[in-house]
């Protein structure tokens, strides 16, 4: 359980060194979580407090730097929320099974983006 703990711990810092430097850190840690044995559903909320945490302290420093323009930002946050807000509702319908299958669908093309350098 304490290499579990340190896994979790190390899989944290890379991921979290990711995301601040060009994103992708799931790509780290939700891998790791599902191999020590996470149940997906878990891993992947359990994925989403980091996120939201990197967000808020960037919105909050691009703000503070004058780089946020918030007429803008806010046309493009209305329709990413609506479809977030389906996304979530339609998360209910599916099992753990299905949803690992989704999350190492996923991955592997973002994986395939990350390397081929597609945009």
């Amino acid at each position: 359980m304490v290499s579990n703990f340190i896994y979790l711990v190390l899989a944290g810092a890379v991921g979290g060194f990711m995301n601040t430097l060009a994103s992708s850190g799931s790509a780290i840690t939700l891998p790791i979580m599902l191999f020590l044995g996470v149940p997906p559903s878990i891993a992947n909320a359990t994925n989403r407090l980091p996120i939201l945490f990197g967000s808020t302290t960037s919105v909050i420093s691009y703000n503070r730097e004058g780089f946020l323009d918030w007429d803008k930002s806010i046309k493009i946050t209305m329709p990413w929320l609506l479809g977030c807000g389906v996304g979530i509702v339609l998360s209910k319908f599916i099992n753990n099974e299905h949803l690992q299958a989704i999350i190492i669908i996923a991955l592997t093309f973002a994986f395939f983006l990350l390397v081929t350098n597609s945009r």
